[in-house]
């Protein structure tokens, strides 16, 4: 009688046991699905490749990006991806830049100076020689206002001497299409983990 009462009570535990595990595999599943739509559909991991972000992001560095229902704005660090160069071939990494101006703003560069609208913008995080060594030729020319044309922006890399940026005519004025979305965090390296300004 014994024995009997005590073979229902371990198939009691053994199908509480199993329907716990039921349950926690089921949590882990939804729990996984969820990160997937997230880092899918609104947040993106992107690492930065090269210096031309110094001294804000550093090579190899983790960035979180948010990538739903993104509006540009003047001082976002963004990322681009898809963009191809002027021989149609795209760019193998993503380039991590910031907004300087949107659709409309006129943009000007004269020696170190960057006026948007025309008034200059200090940017304090940002080296100072705006004209990267190198061919002029394969610069636009910016010395007077020019305007951004209707859904793209103008972007500029905070270590300007090195930085492909718009100022270059394999960049220039970027469609808003090609924007990721907006870096809002650095995840690695960990003693770096915080917001981006």
């Amino acid at each position: 009688m014994n024995n009997t009462v005590s073979r229902k009570e371990e198939k009691r535990k053994l199908t509480g046991f199993a329907a716990e595990v039921y349950e926690w595999l089921e949590s882990i599943a939804f729990a996984f699905a969820i990160a997937v739509l997230l880092f899918t559909f609104v947040f993106r991991i992107v690492s930065v490749s090269g210096s031309s972000m110094d001294p804000t992001l550093a090579d190899q560095d983790r960035l979180i990006v948010s990538c739903l229902f993104y509006e540009p704005e003047y001082n976002d660090i963004v990322i681009i991806a898809g963009l191809g160069n002027e021989d149609g071939e795209l760019y193998n990494e993503p380039l991590v830049k910031r907004v300087i101006a949107t659709e409309g703003q006129s943009v000007q560069i004269t020696g170190d100076r960057v006026y948007v609208d025309g008034k200059e913008i200090k940017d304090s995080f940002a080296t100072t020689s705006n004209f990267p060594s190198g061919d002029p030729s394969g610069y636009l020319d910016l010395s007077s206002p020019t305007v951004v044309p209707e859904g793209c922006v103008f972007v500029l890399g905070d270590n300007r001497p090195i930085s492909r940026d718009s100022r270059h005519k394999t960049v220039g004025f970027v469609p808003e299409t090609y924007i990721l979305g907006k870096v809002i965090l650095r995840m690695y390296p960990f003693d770096s983990f915080g917001t981006v300004e």
